[in-house]
């Protein structure tokens, strides 16, 4: 299913892509974002998606042909926070993971005390 989205990232998986980001701990109640093929490479692709807190898996996919986006939510990110895919399919350069409205969403202060 195509979808179009607000704002997002687009990246290939050759061999392996990897992005680090280091964020603050204790900043961020969670990452989200929609996760899947990208439409256009949809009927040819599949890859490995892995999302790291700190070096720990906190979500690991296989994406295939058949393997609908869907809605993901890390919880607590904080310190390395790494996006990680490989296609099995080294040589393919036709796969292309999609992350639409992806989204680091602040802890929420609690009300000061009078």
């Amino acid at each position: 299913v195509e979808r179009e989205f607000e704002k997002g990232m687009s990246f290939g998986c050759h061999v392996e892509t990897s992005f680090i980001y280091d964020i603050p701990e204790g900043v961020y109640s969670e990452f989200t974002c929609i996760i899947g093929l990208q439409a256009e490479y949809a009927k040819t692709g599949n890859t490995k998606v892995e999302f790291l807190n700190d070096g720990e898996i906190v979500f690991a996919k296989e994406i295939d042909t058949n393997t609908p986006s869907r809605n993901l939510t890390i919880i607590n990110p904080g310190g390395l926070f790494e996006i990680k895919c490989s296609s099995p399919d080294c040589a393919r350069a036709s796969t292309v993971i999609t992350m639409g409205n992806p989204e680091l969403k602040h802890h929420v202060s609690p009300p000061a005390q009078r």
